[in-house]
């Protein structure tokens, strides 16, 4: 679970660009730095810690005061509210999702692994290729609800159950 030590950002206001977070205990080793060079991530973290010391909370508290159970189902809420909850989604996919939004973007296979933290390039592809397949299962969800509100938008008449 993430400490508040554990966020460190680089720079001042709006030069802020890059964070790294410290993740004390993975299943690859301890203390192990990710570096994080997205903006809006940045952003978060810090609008994250500045809420930790407004709540009070020191260098040692956590920074989500939630338990995994409760993390979980926030999520599905999320997926819900999205019109995900049919997709094959689980908190964990946000690492295939990463790995394949890095993979879009042209960054090579790995620096991907170097930043998932995997060992081994065989790894960091099948994460790689479950993202894909995932992000492939959404967009024929959603291709699939439009053309049925299309259809039932234009549907002659009013479709009867039967008795």
């Amino acid at each position: 679970r993430l400490r508040v030590r554990d966020i460190l950002l680089g720079g001042t206001g709006v030069a802020r660009t890059r964070a790294v977070l410290r993740l004390q205990h993975t299943k690859t080793g301890t203390d192990q730095p990710v570096d994080i060079d997205d903006v809006g991530i940045v952003w978060l973290l810090e609008a994250l810690l500045r809420l930790a010391q407004k709540d009070g909370r020191g260098k040692d508290d956590f920074v989500f005061n939630l338990s995994y159970a409760r993390l979980r189902a926030q999520f599905r809420a999320a997926l819900r509210a999205l019109g995900l909850l049919g997709a094959r989604i689980v908190f964990h996919s946000l690492r295939h999702g990463g790995a394949t939004e890095l993979y879009l973007s042209g960054v090579a296979l790995d620096n991907i692994a170097h930043r998932g933290r995997w060992r081994s390039l065989t790894t960091a592809r099948r994460y790689v290729s479950t993202g894909v397949a995932l992000l492939t299962e959404i967009r024929v969800m959603r291709s699939t609800r439009e053309v049925a509100d299309r259809l039932l938008s234009r549907w002659p008449f009013q479709l009867r159950t039967a008795p």
